[in-house]
């Protein structure tokens, strides 16, 4: 499998770029959420969101109710709620950021608070910084040999 070439990479952030401007990270958060359960089960719960974010139902679903009016998702009876294809291709967008800077974060060691260091991360990376994270990532990938490398040095250097 060759790496993504720098136009896939781009292409992805023009989505990002056309239908997350608006979005606060608070809002990215719940768009990740519910586009992780919908992945899973093909839909999300109210209360899963609050529980996986932490934080009360009635919160959880004033921001639903906020992103149901962007179109972003649809809320049913019964707390059922979906993407639409707008909200799926910024769930897309939101997940891969994530994997990418948490795949960063492994490749420098981190294990502890792992999620917490990601979460923050993802919000605060810009378009150059991501594109350039995801390249390192598949010089790992497809070199091993440089990663081994930076393993050695790190155990020399920090003591």
């Amino acid at each position: 499998m060759k790496p993504k070439k720098r136009h896939q990479i781009m292409e992805s952030f023009e989505v990002r770029r056309e239908l997350t401007d608006l979005l606060s990270a608070s809002m990215e958060d719940y768009i990740e959420s519910i586009f992780i359960e919908q992945e899973k089960k093909g839909y999300a719960r109210t209360n899963e969101v609050a529980e996986k974010l932490n934080v009360q139902i009635p919160s959880a679903t004033k921001m639903i109710k906020k992103l149901a009016s962007l179109n972003l998702l649809k809320h049913e009876k019964y707390g059922v709620v979906c993407l639409t294809e707008k909200g799926m291709k910024i769930g897309t967008f939101l997940w891969e950021r994530h994997q990418i800077v948490e795949t960063f974060l492994k490749s420098l060691g981190i294990k502890k608070d792992l999620y917490q260091f990601t979460e923050a991360m993802e919000h605060s990376v810009n378009e150059e910084i991501l594109i350039n994270i995801e390249v390192l990532n598949n010089f790992f990938k497809y070199y091993p040999k440089y990663k081994r490398e930076l393993d050695n040095f790190k155990k020399d250097y920090i003591l």
